[in-house]
């Protein structure tokens, strides 16, 4: 299949700098974006090392990857790595003790998808104009939505709204969910921090990604609608198109027999 692929980044109105960092390859179909955390515990070192790592092994492994390779394996091991090179990296004295980041990826690979994520950054579908969210924030405040314990309202203006319940550059490791579907020609997902996300709605967001032309114009104007928003946060967009699909993708084996 063919893929067309874009991102920005922006430090946005009121950070004096940018936490964020992201990648993509269009060649191996695949793009990440990580929103650092931590301040001055170097939120910036996390999400450059986590997306560096993370693509190296993609790029090593995808290549060489068969029909019967696990793409949310490859997808694992990947943030897997990321993790242990962040407590690395604290153990070198780069950055500072407690550093992480989010992390949220997608892989095309066989006229299908996979999304994995880590913590509050998200990955959505748009296909026919409509928006459809892939993942499910890991943060405290969706937790207690998902409670019944407090409105969308309320969690808007949470007091503890930032506050992550997964992340990557843990001791305890980086456990990632998925999401996996059947691509369309014109697909677009969308990776964003919550930068974007606490500033548009999903429908604007929607409308955006859906309405303009390409994936470059679209990232820009998703920038520029959220810093006309006041962009109180870094805020970052990759955009993943499914130009073309592959006209008969090899069927998986039955491992049942």
């Amino acid at each position: 299949m063919k893929t067309t692929m874009c991102g920005r980044t922006d430090a946005g109105l009121v950070r004096g700098h940018n936490e964020d960092s992201f990648w993509f390859d269009t060649d191996l179909h695949t793009a990440a974006v990580a929103d650092g955390l931590g301040g001055a515990a170097s939120g910036e070192v996390a999400s450059s090392v986590a997306a560096k790592a993370f693509a190296e092994v993609m790029r090593s492994t995808l290549p060489h990857a068969g029909i019967s390779d696990d793409i949310r394996h490859i997808l694992a091991s990947a943030i897997g790595h990321a993790n242990r090179e962040i407590l690395a990296a604290v153990e070198r004295g780069e950055g500072g003790a407690g550093m992480a980041t989010t992390l949220v990826c997608c892989c095309f690979r066989w006229n299908r998808c996979v999304v994995a994520h880590v913590g509050d950054s998200r990955a959505c579908l748009v296909r026919d104009g409509a928006l459809i969210r892939l993942t499910v924030d890991h943060s405290h405040v969706m937790e207690l939505l998902e409670r019944g314990l407090i409105t969308p309202d309320e969690a808007a203006v949470h007091p503890y709204r930032n506050l992550v319940t997964r992340v990557v550059g843990s001791e305890e490791g980086a456990e990632a969910d998925f999401a996996e579907f059947e691509v369309r020609a014109g697909d677009r997902v969308l990776l964003c921090s919550d930068g974007l996300t606490n500033v548009l709605s999903e429908e604007e967001i929607g409308g955006i990604v859906s309405g303009i032309a390409t994936v470059g114009d679209a990232c820009d104007a998703l920038i520029r609608k959220t810093l006309d928003g006041g962009a109180p946060d870094n805020v970052t967009v990759v955009i993943a198109e499914a130009a073309e699909l592959d006209p008969e993708p090899p069927k998986r084996p039955n491992l049942l027999g």
